[in-house]
């Protein structure tokens, strides 16, 4: 048994508060909680979320005080909660600080099954403490009594988005569950994963590698650590009757018990089954893996291997076959020749090239030392080579990629994304990451409601008459003109297969129902953001 949102609602601390939506969440495990309060929103979305680990299972506290007013933020912060696996949020002090719970927040709750607890309202005597104490007790209690964790482990994980479920999420969840550190290796002790506790420790694996016997320790082995007794365990993974790896778990105070020591190796071994069966391979698969889900021990280990200088990567493609090419039979075909025909045109063509398939997709790296003009040149090459081999394809490039975690939040960001670009700028194969972001602003935009969506779009109403065609010409050619022609009137002769002269007379034409050049900043970037909502209502 495992303690689930449900269950918590029976505490006393909760037994008065309301559960305002997500119901379909109500039986999520619940691994922990925690108190969200902050000073900036921006602040906390991209420093907060964007850095920290998060391995599901968590309900949060908050009075979202810091933006009581602000709804868009409040939709925001529990997109993100969701996004990251956290089950729900208990809100406090409604009608003290923040007003009431705007209903879209509620639609939205109901639409992630992301439970949305609100505690008595208009009261001053509410405490933190009481829910914080009650809840970990519950938890406590239930993994005291619980040391067959598996089932919960992977049914948490089963929760988390695609790109959080990996060895390095589960490693991450066993940690928090025994407080201790664990690192698994290949045949060659290779660090495939590593995951401390506390998440701060720091230590020299390849120190603590080179004290045990050849033949590995059978019983745990009494090491130092930071001046505090610790027991060393090792496992052998067998498969076939072959140790494939070894799981390394170092426990501070106190040895693990046999039946938690078994328990969890073979949580390891199911994990690897699972989501890698080859993870202590050498494929250059496992390297593109490593660098999207943000794991730098893995990382390191295949770039040594593979002799890639994965620092001097600061560009990401990704390319995408359309749903039409990638249908049945024909998706890894289709794959596997986009893979081809970019590797032959990358291939010598820059310093560092790492290439491969990964969810479905074809992920490039590119070194820094390619610049951004050759870099263009060679997507433009790629997007005609793919057009003569009459494949329909998506090419979106990510530049300045510093770290593996920008790499990480980019590659998700397309994921989720990409479709409502294409809706945006349907006549381009080639996007950039900032297009991607600017389809996501869009998106939370429209489901802000009906009057931010009529600001928005109130200047190209101006363009509308009694003359329906008209009406549609104007708008139709001012969407061309700014989202794919980049405000070139030649390019969008050339898109919408029309003479220059006409595309000019248009754009004097709605210049004149404006009153303003659709050129002029800041109008522009209003013009820019309404054609690409009404592309997103109308698709």
């Amino acid at each position: 048994m495992s303690v689930t949102v449900k269950d918590l609602l029976e505490l006393p601390c909760l037994r008065e508060s309301e559960v305002l939506a997500g119901h379909g969440g109500l039986y999520k495990i619940v691994a922990s909680i925690s108190v969200l309060e902050y000073a900036d929103v921006n602040s906390l979305q991209d420093d907060l979320f964007n850095n920290n680990e998060f391995s599901g299972g968590e309900i949060v506290i908050s009075g979202l005080i810091n933006v009581k007013d602000n709804v868009e933020a409040q939709l925001a912060n529990i997109r993100r909660m969701a996004q990251v696996g956290e089950v729900g949020l208990i809100l406090y002090y409604v009608g003290i600080f923040m007003p009431s719970v705007d209903k879209r927040l509620i639609d939205l709750a109901n639409e992630l099954d992301f439970v949305l607890i609100c505690m008595p309202k208009n009261r001053m005597n509410l405490r933190y403490s009481e829910a914080i104490s009650e809840v970990m007790e519950a938890i406590f209690k239930d993994q005291n009594t619980n040391i067959y964790f598996a089932n919960e482990i992977l049914e948490r994980v089963s929760h988390l988005p695609r790109g959080q479920r990996n060895i390095e999420t589960v490693l991450r969840m066993v940690s928090d569950r025994l407080h201790i550190s664990l690192f698994l290796t290949d045949l060659s002790f290779n660090v495939l994963n590593f995951v401390a506790w506390p998440r701060t420790l720091d230590l020299n694996l390849d120190e603590i590698i080179e004290q045990l016997d050849s033949a590995l320790p059978s019983e745990p082995t009494q090491i130092r650590l930071h001046e505090t007794d610790a027991w060393l365990h090792q496992m052998p993974l067998i498969w076939n009757e072959k140790t494939q790896m070894h799981l390394f778990i170092i426990k501070e105070n106190y040895p693990l018990s046999t039946n938690l020591l078994r328990h969890t190796n073979e949580l390891v071994k199911l994990s690897v089954n699972i989501w890698n069966s080859k993870h202590s391979e050498f494929v250059m698969s496992e390297l593109v893996q490593a660098i999207l889900n943000d794991e730098p021990m893995n990382m390191r280990r295949l770039a040594n291997y593979f002799k890639i200088d994965v620092a001097s990567i600061n560009k990401m493609w990704i390319i995408q076959p359309s749903k039409r090419m990638s249908e049945g039979d024909n998706e890894k075909l289709i794959q596997n020749q986009i893979l081809e025909i970019a590797k032959s045109i990358l291939k010598n063509r820059c310093r560092t090239l790492i290439i491969d398939v990964y969810d479905g997709s074809i992920i490039v790296f590119l070194d820094k030392q390619l610049a951004i003009e050759n870099s263009s040149a060679l997507a433009n090459e790629l997007e005609d080579t793919l057009a003569q081999s009459e494949i329909d394809a998506m090419l979106v490039a990510c530049y300045n990629m510093e770290t593996t975690t920008d790499v990480r939040q980019a590659y998700l960001s397309v994921s989720k994304h990409i479709e409502n670009a294409k809706k945006i700028f349907f006549h381009k194969k080639q996007l950039t990451l900032h297009e991607i972001l600017f389809a996501e602003a869009c998106s939370e935009l429209i489901a802000s409601g009906e009057d931010a969506i009529k600001r928005k779009l109130k200047d190209i109403e101006l363009l509308t008459t009694n003359e329906e065609n008209r009406q549609t010409e104007l708008l139709t050619t001012l969407e061309v003109f700014l989202l794919e022609a980049n405000s070139n009137i030649a390019k969008t002769a050339e898109l919408m297969f029309l003479h220059k002269n006409t595309i000019k007379y248009r754009i004097r034409c709605i210049n004149e129902r404006l009153c303003y050049p659709v050129t002029k900043m800041p109008e522009a970037n209003d013009l820019y953001l309404a054609c690409a909502i009404k592309r997103m209502l109308e698709s």
